[in-house]
């Protein structure tokens, strides 16, 4: 077996779990916002699926590696995780998800998405 082999199946299995985990939260995202069943707001739901992936991961990292490098100087992480929760937030707005835009879009209580999310991802992880 050649290495080029074993890379393309690894990178295709990175590509299937990742495509798994933006096909888990639009459904989740969906039940909370029934709104989003919509075929309108699929390429924005995808987008603000990957995105708040992205986020979560950046975030990962730096919780596990520090905000600051080995150099001493700030990591560009921080950076490209202020820049992806700035696109989260804009994306969220558009989908009607964001708390003013969901007293907006209907009389009641706004849905918390964040802790939403993170009861599902705490459900997944106990169901891992």
């Amino acid at each position: 077996m050649d290495g080029h082999a074993a890379e393309g199946r690894a990178l295709s299995t990175r590509t299937r779990k990742r495509d798994q985990r933006v096909r888990r939260l639009r459904r989740h995202m969906r039940r909370i916002a029934s709104h989003l069943d919509e075929a309108k707001f699929a390429p924005l739901l995808d987008s603000f699926a990957r995105v708040t992936l992205l986020a979560h991961d950046a975030f990962d990292f730096l919780r596990e590696n520090g905000i600051v490098g080995e150099n001493g100087e700030l990591r560009s992480s921080v950076d490209t995780l202020q820049r992806l929760v700035g696109q989260q937030l804009k994306l969220a707005t558009a989908l009607g998800l964001s708390p003013a835009a969901m007293g907006k879009l209907r009389n009641e209580k706004p849905t918390d998405l964040a802790a939403a999310l993170a009861q599902a991802e705490e459900a997944e992880i106990s169901n891992g």
